[in-house]
């Protein structure tokens, strides 16, 4: 590759050194009257033209070489690559699922709920706004005051992968009912009684992405040697909803037994049908005769709390533009990688107005010492008994940890259970400081 990254002086000098040393040469011959002046004239300006020929050469042969190999090869290309292994590239997808209804109290007997009528969420943060449509005629009976209906969204994509809650709106107005909500689905359970799922039937999805593909060329390849965890990948990734995939395959339960942890577009533990649509695809694509148990990603919560040093911004709009840095950042995470603080110090520092970052919690979790009775003063204290135990501590007091990085297990997704940050704006012409807080649980 670096023979072929030359920039225009480079050319212009190898150029140059070759017409020197063959001049004198030429001139004995007879094929040159005199010495060429490479410095200006007609012929300088011929060479010129003729150099910059040579630099777009050389750049378009470096960008043919780069789309040659597949794990450098991006977009048609990328896709030629992957047809060659029989692979196609997952195409976006609408959202589908069932939102509640719900009776107002004055109107009596059967509703009906028309097919098309569409309900929404209330604007985002970017003042955007998810509709969706109700797919079917259902009718609320006389004597129920609810009813789920399957509803589609109208546009693609992760984006209309509404959480709980969400859905609230009826931008079409039904006679004879309140109020409308996606909620978690009760479902009958045999064994435990009513167990609750997510709303979503089905998961909007993206295009799938060059980061994505390539991953999924890769683990095709490895799997012709056999039946490796890259075959279990490649199995698991072909299914539409699926961005991130781990294998444990070192015979978690038991000889035989392999797991495998699944991450979808929705980024939500039980949604839609995706964990039996892997088992489906593993099964019709591989034969084997292991133990397989596909499971969704386990939650690795932790909580982030910051104080950020600013000047000549909104601290309002500031503290969203934090979380929701922080928060993309998080989401940007596959299965079992770790949490590192200067990756998020990294997607901070950076915006407009941001001074310092000052850590306060950067943990897992909030932890919590035991209460331990105190040692009797008299007694000797054994260099081996960690500090903590030689006093008692009220077991509500919170150990803040500020660590380089979380480790994450390779079965675990993190997530963030809770985040702080404290914003404090210098204000120089009145040489004092104001300072704000927020909260945001459970993002």
């Amino acid at each position: 590759m670096n023979k072929l990254n030359k920039s225009v002086d480079d050319i212009r000098k190898e150029l140059f050194e070759f017409i020197e040393s063959k001049q004198d040469d030429y001139i004995k011959k007879g094929f040159l009257p005199t010495k060429i002046n490479l410095n200006k004239g007609i012929l300088r300006g011929m060479l010129e033209v003729f150099i910059f020929g040579i630099w777009q050469l050389y750049n378009t042969m470096s960008k043919i070489l780069m789309q040659a190999i597949p794990i450098h090869s991006t977009g048609d290309w990328l896709k030629l690559h992957a047809e060659s292994v029989g692979l196609t590239p997952k195409k976006k997808t609408k959202a589908i699922g069932v939102v509640q209804f719900t009776r107002d109290i004055r109107k009596t007997g059967n509703i009906n709920i028309a097919q098309n009528k569409i309900v929404g969420t209330l604007p985002d943060g970017l003042g955007q706004v998810y509709r969706y449509a109700v797919t079917k005629d259902t009718v609320l009976l006389a004597d129920k005051k609810t009813v789920f209906v399957e509803v589609e969204s109208e546009d693609y994509g992760e984006k209309v992968n509404a959480e709980h809650g969400m859905i609230t709106q009826l931008i079409t107005p039904i006679p004879g009912i309140s109020s409308v909500m996606n909620i978690k689905v009760p479902v009958l359970n045999p064994l435990n009684g009513n167990t609750l799922i997510s709303w979503l039937i089905s998961e909007g999805t993206d295009d799938e992405s060059d980061t994505l593909l390539r991953e999924r060329y890769i683990a095709q390849w490895h799997r012709i040697t056999g039946v490796t965890s890259n075959a279990y990948i490649a199995a698991a990734l072909s299914v539409n909803a699926v961005t991130s995939v781990s294998v444990e395959d070192q015979h978690p339960r038991g000889q035989g037994t392999i797991d495998i942890y699944i991450r979808t577009s929705a980024k939500e533990e039980g949604a839609g049908d995706t964990v039996k649509d892997v088992e489906n695809a593993i099964m019709k694509e591989i034969m084997i005769n292991d133990d397989v148990k596909v499971m969704n990603a386990l939650n690795h919560n932790i909580d982030i709390e910051m104080e950020v040093e600013s000047k000549g911004v909104n601290l309002e709009n500031l503290k969203d533009t934090i979380k929701n840095t922080v928060k993309a950042y998080i989401d940007t995470l596959v299965i079992g990688e770790d949490v590192v603080r200067d990756k998020v110090a990294s997607t901070i520092i950076n915006l407009e107005g941001v001074r310092k970052i000052n850590w306060l919690c950067f943990s897992k979790a909030p932890i919590h010492l035991t209460p331990i009775e105190p040692i009797d003063p008299s007694l000797p204290v054994d260099p081996d008994v960690p500090a903590e135990t030689l006093s008692s501590v009220d077991s509500t007091v919170q150990a803040e940890l500020v660590l380089e990085s979380i480790v994450v297990a390779r079965s675990e997704l993190a997530q963030i259970c809770c985040l702080k940050i404290t914003t404090k704006e210098f204000v120089e012409e009145l040489d004092e400081a104001i300072t704000n807080s927020f909260k945001v649980e459970k993002i």
